[in-house]
Protein backbone atom coordinates (compact mmCIF):
# COMPACT_ATOMS: atom_id res chain seq x y z
CA UNK A 1 0.00 0.00 0.00
CA UNK A 2 0.92 3.21 -1.02
CA UNK A 3 1.74 6.36 1.53
CA UNK A 4 -1.37 8.25 -0.60
CA UNK A 5 -3.60 5.26 -0.21
CA UNK A 6 -3.14 5.27 3.30
CA UNK A 7 -3.98 9.01 3.68
CA UNK A 8 -6.68 9.23 1.61
CA UNK A 9 -8.68 6.09 3.32
CA UNK A 10 -8.04 7.72 6.76
CA UNK A 11 -9.52 10.90 5.29
CA UNK A 12 -12.71 9.27 3.89
CA UNK A 13 -12.77 7.63 7.41
CA UNK A 14 -12.32 10.57 9.08
CA UNK A 15 -15.24 12.26 6.63
CA UNK A 16 -17.51 9.45 7.13
CA UNK A 17 -16.95 9.42 11.38
CA UNK A 18 -17.82 13.46 10.97
CA UNK A 19 -20.67 12.93 9.11
CA UNK A 20 -21.91 10.41 11.71
CA UNK A 21 -21.08 12.67 14.81
CA UNK A 22 -23.07 15.40 12.41
CA UNK A 23 -25.98 13.45 12.16
CA UNK A 24 -26.25 12.02 15.88
CA UNK A 25 -25.83 15.60 17.18
CA UNK A 26 -28.43 16.42 14.85
CA UNK A 27 -30.80 14.11 15.98
CA UNK A 28 -30.02 14.99 19.36
CA UNK A 29 -30.66 18.67 18.96
CA UNK A 30 -33.81 17.97 17.57
CA UNK A 31 -34.85 15.32 20.47
CA UNK A 32 -33.86 18.29 22.97
CA UNK A 33 -35.98 20.54 20.88
CA UNK A 34 -39.05 18.10 21.13
CA UNK A 35 -38.72 17.88 24.86
CA UNK A 36 -38.39 21.68 25.55
CA UNK A 37 -41.46 22.37 23.39
CA UNK A 38 -43.20 20.00 25.59
CA UNK A 39 -42.14 21.26 28.64
CA UNK A 40 -42.95 24.71 27.47
CA UNK A 41 -46.61 23.27 26.45
CA UNK A 42 -47.28 22.06 29.82
CA UNK A 43 -45.96 25.15 31.27
CA UNK A 44 -47.82 27.49 29.25
CA UNK A 45 -51.56 25.02 30.25
CA UNK A 46 -50.48 25.39 34.12
CA UNK A 47 -50.07 28.90 33.91
CA UNK A 48 -53.06 29.59 31.79
CA UNK A 49 -55.51 27.36 34.05
CA UNK A 50 -53.86 28.93 37.53
CA UNK A 51 -55.06 31.79 35.74
CA UNK A 52 -58.87 30.69 34.89
CA UNK A 53 -58.56 29.35 38.19
CA UNK A 54 -58.17 32.65 39.58
CA UNK A 55 -60.83 34.21 37.46
CA UNK A 56 -62.90 31.64 39.39
CA UNK A 57 -62.04 32.55 42.76
CA UNK A 58 -62.99 35.90 41.89
CA UNK A 59 -65.96 35.24 40.81
CA UNK A 60 -67.14 33.55 43.89
CA UNK A 61 -65.73 35.99 45.66
CA UNK A 62 -67.63 38.69 44.47
CA UNK A 63 -71.04 36.46 44.89
CA UNK A 64 -72.36 39.00 47.23
CA UNK A 65 -71.29 42.36 44.94
CA UNK A 66 -74.05 41.71 41.56
CA UNK A 67 -71.93 44.41 39.69
CA UNK A 68 -68.59 43.14 40.47
CA UNK A 69 -69.62 39.23 39.79
CA UNK A 70 -70.95 40.66 36.25
CA UNK A 71 -67.55 42.20 35.96
CA UNK A 72 -66.01 38.72 37.05
CA UNK A 73 -68.10 36.42 34.88
CA UNK A 74 -66.89 38.56 31.99
CA UNK A 75 -63.51 38.53 32.97
CA UNK A 76 -63.98 34.58 33.44
CA UNK A 77 -65.23 33.88 29.85
CA UNK A 78 -62.75 35.88 28.30
CA UNK A 79 -59.88 33.24 30.17
CA UNK A 80 -62.27 30.92 28.60
CA UNK A 81 -61.81 32.09 24.98
CA UNK A 82 -58.37 32.96 25.44
CA UNK A 83 -57.43 29.17 26.42
CA UNK A 84 -59.87 28.00 23.55
CA UNK A 85 -57.58 30.81 21.04
CA UNK A 86 -54.52 28.83 21.89
CA UNK A 87 -55.85 25.39 21.70
CA UNK A 88 -57.63 26.63 18.27
CA UNK A 89 -54.35 28.25 16.84
CA UNK A 90 -52.35 25.11 17.66
CA UNK A 91 -50.55 26.79 20.59
CA UNK A 92 -49.97 23.61 22.83
CA UNK A 93 -49.16 20.30 21.70
CA UNK A 94 -51.25 17.19 20.98
CA UNK A 95 -51.18 16.27 25.12
CA UNK A 96 -51.61 19.74 26.14
CA UNK A 97 -53.79 20.58 23.53
CA UNK A 98 -56.11 17.71 24.40
CA UNK A 99 -55.92 18.61 28.84
CA UNK A 100 -56.57 22.46 27.22
CA UNK A 101 -59.66 20.83 25.29
CA UNK A 102 -61.94 19.21 27.98
CA UNK A 103 -60.81 21.69 30.63
CA UNK A 104 -62.91 24.19 28.20
CA UNK A 105 -65.13 21.67 27.54
CA UNK A 106 -66.05 21.11 31.14
CA UNK A 107 -66.23 24.65 31.80
CA UNK A 108 -68.53 25.58 29.15
CA UNK A 109 -70.85 22.35 29.93
CA UNK A 110 -70.84 23.76 33.82
CA UNK A 111 -72.01 27.20 32.59
CA UNK A 112 -74.44 26.07 30.28
CA UNK A 113 -76.26 23.81 33.03
CA UNK A 114 -77.04 26.83 35.02
CA UNK A 115 -79.55 29.52 34.53
CA UNK A 116 -77.97 32.23 36.14
CA UNK A 117 -74.86 32.02 34.06
CA UNK A 118 -76.30 30.73 30.60
CA UNK A 119 -78.26 34.36 31.13
CA UNK A 120 -74.60 36.70 31.83
CA UNK A 121 -73.30 34.75 28.66
CA UNK A 122 -76.19 35.82 26.99
CA UNK A 123 -75.56 39.34 27.85
CA UNK A 124 -71.33 39.00 27.47
CA UNK A 125 -72.09 38.40 23.80
CA UNK A 126 -72.72 41.78 22.36
CA UNK A 127 -71.99 40.19 18.60
CA UNK A 128 -71.55 37.24 16.32
CA UNK A 129 -67.91 36.83 16.87
CA UNK A 130 -68.37 37.45 21.10
CA UNK A 131 -66.60 34.50 21.98
CA UNK A 132 -66.06 32.48 18.31
CA UNK A 133 -63.04 31.21 19.76
CA UNK A 134 -65.11 29.17 22.43
CA UNK A 135 -67.67 28.28 19.63
CA UNK A 136 -64.83 27.35 17.23
CA UNK A 137 -63.38 24.91 19.77
CA UNK A 138 -66.52 23.49 21.22
CA UNK A 139 -68.57 23.37 18.33
CA UNK A 140 -72.08 22.56 18.36
CA UNK A 141 -74.12 20.24 19.92
CA UNK A 142 -75.92 16.80 18.72
CA UNK A 143 -78.79 18.36 17.76
CA UNK A 144 -76.90 21.20 15.96
CA UNK A 145 -77.46 24.44 17.73
CA UNK A 146 -74.43 26.22 19.15
CA UNK A 147 -72.81 25.62 22.52
CA UNK A 148 -72.85 29.30 23.07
Amino acid sequence: MSEDFVWSLAADVATVGATAIAAIGLIWTALSLRASTRASDLNSLFLMTGHITAAEARLFASRDDPIQQDVDFNNYLNMLETLAAAINGGLFGSVSSKIASDRLCNDIAILMSSDWSRQRIERAVTSPETFCEIQSSTGKTRNGSKVM
